[in-house]
């Protein structure tokens, strides 16, 4: 298919790989995942070989740029490696400067952000650069059902990532986040099936 590809767009100066790759084997929520090794998440793997095989179709003269996102809760190893065969700037990015929901995302790319819009901001932190871009997001009247109203919108307040209601008998080895909680969220998270991470 990307021989046909290559034999039939002879102009192409770039190709782009979009991608990502499942988080269930890296993500903080499920304690001692088996990272680039797992079941799901090996998938990871497909990115780099896709990549090698596009340039090596295409020949030296097209760039092959690939963007890859994923999970920021995974540990450094997963991170690290990923890093070693993407070869890219690793970026994290979440949309709660626009919206009011937290879904932060690493984001490997194949140029800097830097410079490249006035409103957004970088931070540099241990391996990645945060990237900040503030902007309105649409107002509650828009995604709430007619004659509601959402109190935390008034206070700035922001939904937690969006994740699968899971009731469990019993939480996981380590949930994320319980260090941080007062005993009334615990009490809440216990009545509550663990459903969500706490």
């Amino acid at each position: 298919m990307v021989r046909q590809w290559s034999s039939s767009f002879l102009q192409v100066s770039e190709v782009h790989l979009w991608g990502g790759f499942p988080c269930t084997d890296l993500s903080a929520v499920k304690f001692n995942g088996d990272n680039l090794r797992g079941r799901n998440s090996i998938l990871f793997w497909e990115v780099p070989r896709i990549r090698d095989l596009l340039q090596e179709e295409f020949g030296v003269s097209v760039k092959v740029k690939t963007a890859v996102e994923n999970v920021p809760s995974m540990d450094d190893r997963p991170v690290k490696k990923s890093q070693k065969h993407l070869r890219q700037y690793l970026n994290r990015l979440d949309p709660v400067h626009t919206i009011p929901m937290r879904r932060p995302r690493y984001v490997w790319l194949p140029e800097s952000l830097e410079g490249t819009f006035p409103d957004v901001c970088i931070e540099t932190k241990k391996y990645w650069r945060d990237e900040i871009a503030e902007a309105p997001g649409p107002s509650t009247e828009q995604w709430l059902e007619p004659g509601h109203d959402w109190a935390g919108g008034h206070h700035r307040a922001v939904f937690p990532t969006c994740m699968k209601a899971i009731p469990a008998e019993r939480p996981p080895p380590q949930p994320a986040g319980f260090a941080k909680c007062s005993a009334l969220t615990l009490k809440r998270w216990r009545e509550d099936s663990f459903r969500y991470p706490v």
